[in-house]
Parts: C-alpha cells; structure tokens; sequence
C-alpha cells in the first residue's frame, strides 16, 4: 500500500509496466484542414493571423502512465443543515416627507454545521504525463500544460471502465523506441489524481444540504499500470517573433489551440473610449452636482433635489449607452475580423490544393454570434 496525505504521496513499489501505443483513427490531412479552420474561425484570434508563417503539420507522440489503483480514503468535513426562521426587521418608510419606521417579519436560511468523518473506498483510474512534446509552448514551471492534457489523455478514453475495455478499443500491444519510463513523480501524481476521483464520489454521498473543509488522508494499492504512447499531431506557426502551435491527438479527440495569438476587441474599443467616456461623463456629472450644492446651500431644496436627481439620472443614462455603444462597435470590430480571416483561409486552403470551405465550415467563422 501506498500513503498519500493531503497532497503529497509516497509510492513505495516499482510494478512492471505492459506498453501500448494508441491506434491512429484521425489523418495528418484531416488534422491539417481541421487545425486552419479552428484557428482561423476562433473569434478571439486577430485578422493578422493571415501574416503567420506556418511550419509543416508533423506527426508527434505523447506519453502517459495509465493506472487502476485501489484507495481507502479516511475523510472529515463540516456538515451544513438549512433551516428557516424567523425575525424581526426595522424598515423605513416615506409619506409626505415624513420618515416613518415598521417592524417587518421576515424568513431566513440559516445553516447550522456539524462535524463528520468516515471511511469510505473505491477504485479509479488516474493517469500522469511522462512526455510533453508541446512543452515549448508552456510557460516555465506551469503545471497547466500536464492537467490540460491529461485530462484531454482521459477523455481519449472516456467511458472505458476496465483495463480490457480501454485496449480492446483503443490500443495495439508492444512498445517501440519512443517510451520514456515513467519516474517516481509520475506515480506519485496518478496516485494523487486517483485519490482525488475517490474524493470526488464521496462528496457526492455526504449528508446535509452543504458541506465545507473537506479533508481527507488516503492508502492506496496499485492494481494496475501501463505505458502509453498517444500519437498526435502538430501544426506551428510565427507571428511576430512568437512561437505558438496547434495540436491534435490522432485518436478520438478534437483540435486544440495549444498556443495561439488573442486579442480583446472589447477591452481594446474600451481603452480607446476611456478618454470620450470621462469627459461626458464628469462634465455634465460635475456640473449637475455643483448646482445642487449650490441650491442646497441657498436652501432651495426642490431645486437641490431636482439637480441631485438629475446628475444621477444622467450617470446611469451614460453608463446604458456606452454599454450598448461598446457592445455594438465590439460586434461589428469581430465581423470584420472573422470576413477578413474567412478570406484568409480560403487562399491558404487554394494554394495548399484544398477543397473550398463548405457551408458548414464556413458557419465555424459565425459560431461566436451564438455566444453573445
């Protein structure tokens, strides 16, 4: 048995490991098609993509130890049971200038917690990545690069609930050259990622309506492990002295933007408005404002009121049309962009020997219309 507490864990054995190497069902021809139209229709990238210089698309491999464990996981958590009660409220009321105050009863939720513990266990299976061939893309030190594709390596094998399962379906036998034997880290954060679906399931049993300062420890025994190499593929581009790519894996999985340029429409309309946006709004605010505390100070308090009124009334009114005005300018700043790279891609597709887009590779460039 192996120890995992809170976040670390010690696995204390070396099993044998079997490979497998993922059977391709996706082609470099189809990736390549598929990775310009992913791009080139995301409405977050810019219209300069067209100046990128774009690589080869390549065959690539990823690597991952794949492992069914056993955990006994020793759980606490606080409890959280709702109840409704009563209480007394004073509010404010206003008739002919006057302030008046009531008591109200009102109803609250009130959430009384307990302490609780248990032991429960379970089996999972949890996986680590021992080779990153997109690593150049990452940021030093982020760990986002391995827990996105790793639970992109999980996906690929979704559904699958016993080891036989998974390489019937998925995988021939045998290794190659290409395995990289996986390290005492690797093990440690499959066990870890085991003992966290266990975890999973157990909140999903808790009594009560909340729960909080869920916390548990864990023994977990190795039921199984394997090598697996997950062929891929890879598109990289250049732009402007940067680096970025695309990617795919060759077995059931979608294209991935595993780096690519983004712009902000919105927020870029916006910086350029900041100027326009606070001199309409101060201005007018300021001088609406001043008079009212000129009135006050006269006490004209109808026209005080009338002015005080006026300023707010206009700050609101300036805030709905700048919304709408941004909202507007941000719309028509991405159809254009999405025409122009549309356009883009058509000559790519002409002078790579391509199809012309279809009509439902076309509507990809109108997806974002649907998100709004």
């Amino acid at each position: 048995m192996s120890e995992v507490q809170g976040n670390n864990a010690i696995a204390e054995e070396s099993l044998g490991i079997d490979c497998f190497v993922l059977k391709s069902n996706y082609e470099l021809a189809a990736f390549q098609r598929a990775a310009y139209l992913e791009l080139f229709a995301n409405v977050d990238v810019p219209a300069k993509i067209s100046e990128a210089k774009f690589g080869e698309a390549s065959e690539i491999y990823w690597q991952f130890l794949l492992m069914q464990g056993r955990y006994d996981l020793k759980y606490k958590a606080e409890i959280g049971y709702d109840r409704t009660e009563q209480y007394w409220a004073t509010e404010k009321e206003y008739k002919n200038g006057q302030t008046y105050e009531k008591k109200v009863l009102k109803e609250r939720t009130v959430t009384d917690w307990q302490p609780y513990s248990g032991e429960d266990e379970g089996e999972a299976w949890s996986s680590s990545m021992i080779v990153n061939p997109m690593a150049e893309y990452f940021a030093s030190g982020s760990d986002a690069g391995e827990y996105s594709q790793t639970s992109r390596f999980e996906t690929c094998l979704s559904k699958a609930d016993r080891l036989g399962d998974i390489m019937s379906e998925y995988a021939q036998s045998g290794c190659d050259e290409r395995p990289v034997a996986p390290t005492g880290t690797n093990r440690d954060n499959a066990l870890l990622s085991g003992a966290a679906e266990v975890a999973i399931n157990i909140k999903s049993k808790l009594p009560g309506d909340h729960y909080r300062n869920f916390d548990y420890s864990s023994k977990s025994e190795v039921i199984s492990e394997m090598h697996v190499t997950v062929p891929a593929y890879q598109l990289p581009f250049e732009l402007e002295g940067e680096k970025y790519a695309v990617d795919a894996y060759a077995v059931n999985n979608d294209v991935h933007l595993t780096k690519a340029p983004k712009e902000d429409a919105g927020g870029d309309i916006k910086e350029k408005q900041k100027l326009l946006r606070r001199l309409t709004r101060y201005i007018p605010m300021g001088i609406s404002f001043l008079l009212a505390f000129i009135f006050m100070a006269t006490g004209n308090e109808d026209a005080y009121w009338s002015f005080m009124l006026l300023g707010i009334g206009y700050v609101i009114a300036h805030a709905v049309f700048f919304h709408f005005k941004n909202k507007k300018e941000t719309e028509k700043a991405h159809e254009l962009s999405q025409e122009a790279k549309k356009q883009a891609l058509e000559e790519i597709f002409k002078k790579l020997g391509m199809q012309p887009m279809s009509a439902a590779e076309l509507a990809y460039f109108d997806a974002w219309k649907m998100k709004k």
